[in-house]
């Protein structure tokens, strides 16, 4: 059988695992992401390591990388690193796995491969157009038009999270957790190294005013920025990541609320709005999508 290397890179870890061309998982794992620590080669020695180490029990035929950051899929080079990625821009992961142990690799932006993710086995499964929205300390966002991924002029379409939303500020900036927790430590004149999103939502379930006030402001502006979204693209279906959707049960029926009172109802109406299905698997699983795609293995 034949087995491919998946790894989802992100800021403060790098998730990783061994996957038949079906999806299906046969060993995961976690490894701490050193680049902001110990520097660039550390980190390439690192993602070398781990397909070193599944090599010894599997059949290994590829590579399949998702990373923060803006990806040119065409050259496989980062085009811009994320904060606390020294000296990642310009890097060319697959060309770096080829030239080391000479195996297929492909890299994809992460928002993207977990759009691909949920188009293929997730809440998006048939969708004729598809955008995905990924909530975290930032936003970002991928749309997939007919089954097939839309990455711009120059690859960078879908960075909602940089849509401006004022004079000086972006999406991001204001609707993003990193937002919501400013906004409550505004409320309570306290540091924002006091909170993390859960301990604000369960503020709010046990009828915390300032946690309520906080979530619905940032609701309010995810449907500023989402009807924003259904009225340049009208999307079919709207799939919603990241961890804070583990909230969807509290956070759904309030953002369904806001779109509908600011959307016109023939879009509101036909706007599929639902929560991706494939957890933290997602990159993972869209990543090894987009490399069975480049190299036409029907998967």
């Amino acid at each position: 059988m034949s087995w491919y290397v998946c790894l989802d890179i992100g800021g403060t870890s790098i998730k990783h695992g061994v996957a038949d061309e079906t999806g299906k998982f046969s060993i995961t794992g976690n490894t701490d992401n050193c680049i902001a620590v110990n520097g660039i080669n550390a980190f390439l020695q690192s993602l070398l390591s781990i397909v070193k180490e599944y090599q010894k029990n599997y059949n290994i035929q590829g590579v399949a990388f998702c990373t923060a950051g803006m990806v040119n899929t065409k050259n496989s080079c980062i085009i811009r690193a994320p904060l606390y990625f020294p000296d990642y821009a310009g890097v060319n992961l697959p060309a770096f796995i080829q030239e080391k142990i000479n195996l297929q690799a492909t890299i994809i932006n992460d928002v993207n491969a977990v759009c691909l993710g949920e188009y293929w086995q997730g809440a998006g499964q048939k969708a004729n157009s598809l955008f995905c929205i990924a909530f975290g300390t930032g936003i970002g966002g991928a749309l997939m038009l007919e089954g097939k991924l839309w990455e711009g002029a120059s690859y960078c379409a879908g960075e909602v999270g940089l849509m401006q939303a004022g004079e000086q500020e972006n999406w991001e900036d204001l609707a993003s957790t990193a937002g919501l927790i400013r906004d409550m430590a505004q409320s309570k004149g306290c540091s924002i190294r006091e909170l993390n999103g859960i301990k604000i939502f369960t503020k709010a379930k046990e009828g915390d005013s300032a946690a309520v006030a906080a979530i619905d402001k940032m609701v309010a502006r995810w449907a500023e920025g989402i009807a924003n979204i259904c009225y340049v693209v009208n999307p079919q279906v709207i799939v919603l990541g990241g961890g804070i959707m583990a909230q969807a049960d509290y956070l759904l029926p309030k953002l369904q609320n806001a779109l509908k009172s600011i959307l016109l109802k023939h879009i509101y109406d036909t706007t599929n709005l639902v929560c991706a299905k494939l957890g933290n698997r997602a990159g993972m699983i869209g990543a090894l999508y987009y490399f069975l795609q480049e190299k036409a293995i029907n998967p």
